[in-house]
C-alpha cells in the first residue's frame, strides 16, 4: 500500500509538473493556486500558533511560507518585463564549479557543525556533563556536525547538482557570500549576551538593539556587494575555501582538546556520584552549625517575602536578618572566597597574597573551616564547594585528605532519579544555536525562540516533562510552559534536605555546609505556593497581589519577566529551608543547631532608582549585584528579628566560630581567623565581568572597576 500511495503521488506530481511547464494557461492556473494558499496560511496564522505550537516564532515560519506560495504567481506578473535579463547576469559570473561548491559547503559545515559547538562547550566543559547520566560532551559536537553534513553537503549537494549551470553559478556565489557574512556575524556582533546556560539559554531576556541591528545590516550589505565583486575576479575561489577550512579545523582542534582535557576525569567522579546518597549528619544533644550558600540570592528581597508572607516569621523563628550587608563581587570568583574563609579571601587582600594562585587561594577558602571545625572534634559534611580546584562540578576527593570530612555532589541527584538524561535536547540544539550565532541580528530572535530554538511544543502533559526535560519557554510576564534542568537539579535538593537528613541522639558535633544554586538558574513558578508547574499561569495572582511590592515606602519594579523569575526563585528556597528547619524542629535539633544563610552575591536587577549609583545603565554600578542575603540563627534563639549593623558576606567564618572555636586559626597561613579587618579600613569591592575562571585565573584578579564602603 504504501508503494501505490507513493507510485499516485509521483504520478500526480508528474501530471501537475508537465502541466506547468507544457501548458502557459495551467501555469497561470497553478500560480493563482499557490497565490490563495499562501493567502490562506496568513489568514489562519493565529489559530495555527495556538493550536499547534508554543513558538513565537512560528509567525515567521509561516509568512516564509506565505512569501514563497506568492513568488510564482509575482514573478510571472514581471516576467515579461525583466526577459532574460537574470541568465544575462548569471553568465557574467565566473563559473566556479563542483570544488567551489564542495570547499564552501565544507567550510559551512565545520563553522557551524562544529567551531561554534565545541567553542560554546570549550568556554566551560565540566557544564555540559550531567554527573548522572555520563557522557563526553563532545557527542554533541559530532551530532551537530552530523546535521551539518546532511545540510551543507548533502542536501544542499543534492539541490546543486539538480540545478542547470546558470543556477549553479548562483549557488556558488549564496554560499561564497554566505559564509563570509556567516563568519563575520559569529566572530563580530551578539557579543553583549548574558551567561549561556548548559541548556543554550541565556539568563536575561534575549534582546538586541535597534541601533545594532540597524549597523549590522548596513555592513552584512557593504560587504555582501565588495565580496560579489570579489567573487567576479577570483580566479581559484575554491583555494579560499581550503585555507579556511584548515583554519576551522585547526580552531576548532584546539577547542575539542581543551573539552576533553577538561571532562576525562569526570567519568570515575560519576560513578562515584550515582553510588553515593549525601547524608546530613546532625545530632540531638551536640552542636550543630550549618552554612547554607544559596549562590545569587538577594537581600532585597527578604523584606517583601516577609510582606508577602508573614508565616515565614514562624518558619524563621530566631534568625536575624541583616539588611546591611555587602559582597566582595557581583560573581561567585569574588564573592565565594569570603565566605568559606573569611577576610583574608576577599578580592583586595587575594591580591595581595600575588605570590599564590587564586585556585589556591580558593582551595584554602573552601577547606578552612571543615578543617578548624574538623580539627576540633566536629564530624564534617561539604556538598558541592563551589569552584573547588576551579572546576564547575565539584570532586569530593577534593576533601579525601581529611579522615573527618564526608563531601558529596548533590546537584542534579535527585532530578537525576526521575531522568534518563538531562541534554537531549542539546543533540539537536547546538546545531541550531550555531545557525542563530551566525545568522544577522534581525532574525537571531526568531532562531533562538526564547532558547527553545522552535522546537515543537505540543505536549502539556508532566510525565512528559520529566522524560524530556524540554526546559521552560516564558510565553508572557505572568505565563510559561515546561521546565528547566538546571533549576531543577538544585531545587530537589532543598525539597529533599529531610531525606538528606540523619538524626542521632548522642552528642557528637557536627559542621554541615552546601552550595545550593536555586537562586542562580531561575524559572517561572506557579504563585501563590512558589512551586513548580508545567503550565505556569500567575495573571490573576498577580492582579490581586500586585501590591506587595512596596514596603515601607520603598517600590521594587517588577516590570519584566527576569525579575518575577528571581524574585520567585529566592522565595521558593526561602519557603523550601523554612519547611526544613519546620522538620528540625520537631525533631528537636535546630535550638542546637547554629544556622547561616549567605549568598556570595545579588543579581542587579535594576529595582529601584535607589540602588543605582550612576543613571542606571551600567550593571556594576548597581549596588543590588552586591547585595547578598544573609541571615543567621544562633543557638536556642526564638524570635525572628532585623539588625541594621554593617555586614559583609566574609563574616561567615566569624559567625560560625563564635564562642565554639577559641581563637581560631587559619592553617594555611597561620593567620588568626576574624572580622578585624571589617572596622579598620573600606571595604574594597571588585565590580568586574571576569568571572570566568579559565581565563580569569591567575594570581591576581584581572582589572576591573573598584567600589569603597565604609
Amino acid at each position: 500500500s504504501g508503494l501505490v500511495l507513493y507510485w499516485t503521488l509521483n504520478n500526480i506530481f508528474s501530471l501537475v509538473k508537465t502541466l506547468y511547464y507544457k501548458y502557459e494557461l495551467s501555469k497561470k492556473i497553478l500560480n493563482i493556486l499557490f497565490a490563495i494558499t499562501g493567502a490562506v496560511l496568513l489568514v489562519s496564522t493565529p489559530v495555527l500558533r495556538s493550536k499547534i505550537t508554543g513558538s513565537k516564532s512560528f509567525l515567521l515560519i509561516i509568512l516564509l511560507l506565505s512569501i514563497i506560495c506568492f513568488a510564482p504567481f509575482f514573478l510571472s506578473l514581471i516576467k515579461s518585463k525583466v526577459n532574460k535579463k537574470p541568465n544575462k547576469i548569471l553568465k557574467i559570473l565566473p563559473e566556479g564549479g563542483y570544488p567551489v561548491f564542495l570547499t564552501l559547503g565544507l567550510y559551512f559545515t565545520l563553522l557551524l557543525g562544529v567551531l561554534i559547538p565545541s567553542g560554546v562547550i570549550a568556554s566551560s566543559p565540566q557544564e555540559f556533563v550531567d554527573l548522572y547520566h555520563y557522557s563526553s560532551p563532545l557527542w554533541f559536537v559530532l551530532s551537530s556536525l552530523c546535521i551539518a553534513i546532511g545540510v551543507f553537503v548533502l542536501w544542499f549537494g543534492v539541490f546543486y547538482a539538480l540545478a542547470n549551470v546558470h543556477v549553479r553559478r548562483l549557488f556558488c556565489l549564496l554560499m561564497w557570500v554566505g559564509s563570509i557574512l556567516a563568519t563575520v556575524n559569529y566572530i563580530f556582533f551578539g557579543k553583549n549576551r548574558a551567561v549561556l546556560n548548559s541548556s543554550l539559554g541565556f539568563t536575561e531576556e534575549f534582546t538586541i538593539p535597534i541601533t545594532e541591528k540597524l549597523i549590522n545590516i548596513a555592513l552584512l550589505l557593504i560587504l555582501g556587494i565588495l565580496l560579489i565583486i570579489v567573487f567576479k575576479f577570483l580566479a581559484k575561489p575554491a583555494w579560499i575555501g581550503i585555507v579556511g577550512c584548515i583554519a576551522l579545523i585547526i580552531m576548532s582542534g584546539i577547542n575539542i582538546a581543551k573539552i576533553d582535557k577538561g571532562t576525562k576525569d569526570l567519568k570515575v567522579q560519576a560513578q562515584k556520584a550515582v553510588e553515593d546518597m549525601p547524608t546530613i549528619s546532625l545530632s540531638r544533644n551536640g552542636n550543630n552549625v550549618v552554612v547554607i550558600m544559596l549562590d545569587k540570592a538577594s537581600g532585597v528581597f527578604i523584606p517583601y517575602f516577609l510582606n508577602e508572607k508573614p508565616e515565614i516569621k514562624d518558619m524563621y523563628s530566631g534568625f536575624t536578618f541583616y539588611p546591611n550587608t555587602i559582597s566582595f563581587g557581583a560573581y561567585t570568583n569574588f564573592g565565594s572566597p569570603g565566605i568559606f574563609g573569611g577576610y583574608e579571601y576577599t578580592p583586595e587582600n587575594m591580591n595581595i597574597r600575588d605570590d599564590v594562585s587564586l585556585m589556591d587561594k580558593q582551595n584554602e577558602a573552601l577547606k578552612l573551616m571543615p578543617v578548624i571545625f574538623g580539627e576540633n572534634g566536629y564530624e564534617v559534611t561539604v556538598c558541592d564547594a563551589p569552584y573547588a580546584d576551579y572546576n564547575w562540578v565539584f570532586d569530593p576527593s577534593f576533601f579525601e585528605e581529611y579522615s573527618y570530612v564526608n563531601a558529596y555532589n548533590t546537584k542534579g541527584y535527585f532530578w537525576a532519579a526521575h531522568k534518563e538524561g538531562v541534554s537531549n535536547r542539546n543533540y539537536r540544539n547546538f546545531f541550531c544555536y550555531s545557525l542563530m550565532k551566525a545568522a544577522p541580528l534581525f532574525v537571531q530572535n526568531h532562531l533562538y525562540d526564547g532558547g527553545f530554538y522552535n522546537e515543537n511544543m505540543i505536549t502539556n502533559d508532566f510525565s512528559d516533562e520529566i522524560t524530556n526535560g524540554n526546559g521552560q519557554y516564558i510565553k508572557s510576564m505572568y505565563t510559561a510552559q515546561g521546565i528547566y534542568d538546571e533549576f531543577m537539579w538544585d531545587y530537589s535538593t532543598l525539597l529533599n534536605l529531610e531525606t538528606m537528613t540523619d538524626i542521632s541522639d548522642d552528642d557528637t558535633k557536627h559542621y554541615f555546609t552546601i552550595d545550593n544554586d536555586t537562586t542562580h538558574d531561575p524559572i517561572m513558578l506557579q504563585e501563590p505556593e512558589y512551586d513548580v508547574k508545567y503550565d505556569v499561569d500567575n495573571t490573576a495572582y498577580e492582579r490581586d497581589h500586585s501590591d506587595r511590592f512596596t514596603v515601607d515606602g520603598m517600590t521594587i519594579n517588577m516590570d519584566n519577566s527576569e525579575k518575577y523569575v528571581f524574585y520567585q526563585c529566592n522565595m521558593s528556597s526561602i519557603l523550601a529551608l523554612g519547611r526544613w528547619f519546620e522538620y528540625l524542629k520537631k525533631e528537636g535539633v535546630y535550638d542546637n543547631t547554629r544556622i547561616i544563610i549567605v549568598s556570595d552575591h545579588g543579581r542587579a536587577l535594576h529595582l529601584n532608582d535607589a540602588y543605582h549609583l550612576d543613571d542606571g545603565t551600567d550593571e556594576f554600578m548597581d549596588i543590588e549585584a552586591y547585595y547578598p542575603l544573609l541571615m543567621i540563627k544562633d543557638f536556642n534563639s526564638k524570635e525572628f528579628s532585623v539588625s541594621e549593623e554593617f555586614m559583609t558576606n566574609a563574616d561567615v567564618p566569624t559567625y560560625a566560630m563564635k564562642d565554639l572555636i577559641d581563637n581560631p586559626i587559619n592553617p594555611f597561613t597561620g593567620n588568626p581567623v576574624n572580622n578585624d579587618e571589617k572596622f579598620s579600613h573600606p571595604q574594597y569591592v571588585l565590580g568586574s565581568p571576569k568571572w570566568v575562571v579559565d581565563g580569569n585565573n591567575g594570581n591576581t584578579f584581572l582589572p576591573g572597576l573598584w567600589l569603597s564602603v565604609e
